[in-house]
């Protein structure tokens, strides 16, 4: 699945959180499913499901959160071509890019 290579490969090895910030994303991809993001003392670990009080939540058709984890399109312009949907802080969801 192109969701959890994405995850793994570029998500949780690269996202670019200070030890000190914590943060639990919710990825939800529909019927691709749910994920949860959590930045612990500088580190992303990732789990299956929703995390029940996220600090924000992303929600986008699978194809939409695939192309945004493999960066084949820009965050800013899938939020603004409303192929994805942000609850809580945009600012931690932008970090998806990083």
């Amino acid at each position: 699945m192109r969701i959890h290579r994405a995850l793994e490969a570029r998500v949780a090895r690269r996202w670019p959180f200070r030890e000190d910030e914590r943060a639990e994303i919710v990825l939800d991809a529909g019927a691709a499913g749910c994920f949860t993001l959590f930045a612990r003392q500088g580190r992303v670990f990732i789990n299956e499901g929703r995390s029940p009080r996220p600090t924000t939540t992303v929600s986008a058709s699978p194809e939409a959160m695939a192309d945004l984890l493999e960066g084949r399109v820009s965050g800013i312009d899938a939020w603004l071509d409303r192929h994805l949907t942000v609850r809580g802080s945009l600012a931690l969801a932008l970090k998806l890019e990083a």
